[in-house]
């Protein structure tokens, strides 16, 4: 989609009816009469406002509309908060897009974008092929209202944000609408400064859980005990070694801190200093090392060098090995499963190739793109692989959160945050421990700096939680001792705690309610 002009776009003007606002809800979806008195104005003409001049009917008006009444409380019936809220987007014949907004003190537009041809004959199929909406009004606060030009008049369409059709939600994205689908959201239910002055850190647990190790950029290392959260110790970083990233070996005895192209190794039964891994200056420059990973239950270190290449490094004599007889040849990533008997690797094309470890055999081949974070299931049936997409033409950049099958490598499901291709930025990623639900920081919005642990459920695909808090960059994700807390460190220095099993009844409960 080209951009010409945006004077308010729909991210910003949603701020004025939050679509995934917490809306309080006294009665149950509206059926029969209601709905069609409800859907009555919208019948009989277009909600959309033109600020460019074009009186021309649209292809289709898209709208989000949040009505409050005054609580009998309330001295003053009218008060800025009460009225109706709509805003949303009207798209011509020829592609043109137009934003608008209006609420009880008055109404704000923007133009506008244009919609590439082929994505225009998508939508128009999409239109042409709407499910109904059964009359069933939804809630409050999640109606999202389609109007059609039929004759003189509109057909209209009202689905529910917490529970869009595909067809729905792929126009959405299509048209690029910003329309956020309607997702729980859940605070921290502890949280405490760990460190100041430094957006970069890092944070990870014990493979018990029961310790949470974590660091600002320049240190030092402070180690809390993960149900109390009292501070147990301190140690100093390794010396010019930037603190911009930390895991641990699988048995917890060498921390492994990325540092801005290099790669600092503490013993931690005594958080000592072990030793630096860095590439040599070569014309006053040197290659960067980053994404340190153990493999083999931690007798190996991976570490990706930007040449590109792969080093192997034997944790018992910390001697590099030029290969490992299950590392494909040129390989410059990979990612085995706990199990050893599938992998995800990146060659040096950038191709990502799905492989079976035992018979040595290459099973698909998932994309051309860089490999960000890969994370297989509990199981292992499902490997989740995030990758990272630079510009190209009038796509912004954005990662991409793909759930493949891992028998014969094909894709299952692609996860959109808030049912949108805005993904800036994945920070991290994990399963929940029954493989149900999948977890990743990430930042959703182009706007705001804010990171959110966005939680899918696996099987529908569908966004439908966010651990909420982290107002800056995601510095380290993981869990606590029986897995039922997930904790994170935020850029702001704050460590954050959030109830994950009380979450995850919870999505399990509002999703029965959409059956």
């Amino acid at each position: 989609m080209k951009h010409f002009l945006s004077i308010c776009i729909p991210s910003v003007v949603l701020l004025l009816c939050p679509v995934d606002a917490q809306v309080p809800q006294t009665k149950s979806p509206g059926t029969g009469s209601e709905y069609e008195e409800w859907v009555k104005p919208y019948k009989l003409g277009s909600t959309a406002i033109s600020f460019s001049g074009n009186a021309a009917r649209p292809k289709l008006v898209i709208s989000v509309v949040t009505e409050r009444k005054p609580d009998a409380n309330e001295k003053t019936p009218f008060l800025l908060g009460n009225g109706k809220f709509t805003s949303g987007l009207k798209i011509s014949s020829e592609g043109r897009v137009e934003y608008f907004s209006r609420n009880p003190l008055g109404a704000k537009g923007g133009c506008c974008s244009q919609i590439d041809m082929d994505e225009l004959q998508r939508v128009g199929q999409l239109v042409a092929n709407l499910p109904g909406d059964h009359s069933r009004l939804p809630p409050n606060g999640r109606r999202l209202v389609l109007q059609i030009p039929s004759g003189d008049k509109y057909d209209v369409r009202v689905y529910d944000l917490a529970n869009a059709p595909d067809t729905v939600l792929e126009l959405l994205r299509l048209t690029k609408s910003g329309i956020r689908s309607h997702v729980l959201s859940f605070t921290p239910e502890t949280e405490w400064t760990a460190w100041e002055h430094s957006v970069d850190g890092g944070l990870a647990t014990t493979s018990d859980g029961q310790q949470i190790i974590s660091s600002g950029l320049n240190g030092p290392i402070k180690i809390w005990n993960g149900d109390s959260h009292i501070l147990i110790r301190e140690a100093a970083k390794p010396q010019n070694v930037p603190f911009d990233g930390l895991i641990l070996s699988p048995n917890d005895s060498t921390a492994v801190i990325e540092g801005w192209g290099v790669i600092g190794l503490m013993d931690t039964r005594a958080w000592q200093n072990s030793r630096v891994i860095a590439e040599p200056f070569i014309e006053r420059k040197r290659h960067q090392l980053s994404k340190p990973q153990f493999i083999q239950n931690g007798t190996f270190l991976l570490i990706q060098s930007d040449e590109p290449a792969l080093h192997i490094y034997d944790t018992k004599t910390w001697t590099r090995r030029s290969t490992l007889p299950e590392i494909p040849t040129g390989a410059i990533s990979y990612y085995p499963s706990a199990s050893q008997h599938h992998a995800v690797y990146q060659s040096a094309d950038n191709q990502i190739i799905f492989r079976d470890v035992t018979s040595r055999q290459n099973i698909a081949v998932l994309d051309k793109a860089k490999i960000k974070h890969v994370a297989f299931s509990p199981d292992e049936s499902q490997v989740a692989v995030v990758t990272s997409h630079p510009e190209e033409g009038n796509e912004s950049p954005r990662d991409r959160i793909r759930i493949w099958n891992a028998d014969n490598g094909k894709l299952v499901k692609e996860l959109f945050p808030f049912e949108q291709d805005i993904c800036e930025s994945v920070e991290g990623i994990i399963w929940s421990p029954d493989g149900k639900y999948f977890l990743a920081g990430n930042k959703a919005d182009r706007f705001f700096t804010s990171r959110g642990v966005s939680i899918w459920d696996v099987e529908t695909g569908r966004h439908r939680g966010e651990l909420s808090g982290c107002p800056t960059k995601l510095d380290g994700l993981g869990f606590l001792r029986g897995k039922a807390r997930v904790v994170a460190g935020c850029g702001d220095g704050i460590i954050r705690i959030w109830d994950l099993a009380n979450a995850l009844t919870k999505i399990a409960d509002f999703r029965k309610s959409l059956d």
